[in-house]
């Protein structure tokens, strides 16, 4: 399994600048969602962003996202002394990293039946020539 790495730069004007490369894709993917039949918002981006870039894709990028949070709130609590705040950290994280496994099993399951569906027919065009 391929593992999402994100660093947030320490540099605010880097910092600023992934955000806006991230704003910018984000109003694409908005743009293309208005061309989707959906009730919310929410399933109009998921189902755009999944379609663009592949079944789990929602899941995975929402899931590094909890998972990096987390670790800054547990890491914010462990500065604070805030034993709390950590253990909220510790569980966000322990959601992210879940939420991201459960993307990256929709995508493997996605695979699997594109490969099942390019084998069978494969066997019916097979079949079609002995015919």
């Amino acid at each position: 399994m391929n593992e999402i790495v994100i660093e947030i730069p320490k540099d605010p004007t880097e910092a600023s600048q992934v955000m806006t490369s991230r704003e910018a894709q984000a109003r694409e993917i908005v743009k293309h969602a208005d061309e989707q039949p959906h009730t919310s918002l929410k399933e109009k981006l998921e189902s755009t962003l999944d379609n663009t870039v592949g079944a789990g894709t929602t899941d995975k990028v929402s899931g590094t996202a909890k998972e990096m949070l987390g670790k800054v709130e547990e890491r914010v609590g462990e500065l604070l002394g805030n034993r709390e705040t950590q253990a909220r950290g510790i569980v966000h994280r322990a959601d992210g990293k879940a939420q991201h496994t459960l993307g990256a099993l929709k995508e493997e399951t996605q695979d699997a039946m594109d490969d099942a569906a390019e084998a069978l027919h494969q066997a019916a065009e097979a079949a079609k020539k002995i015919v």
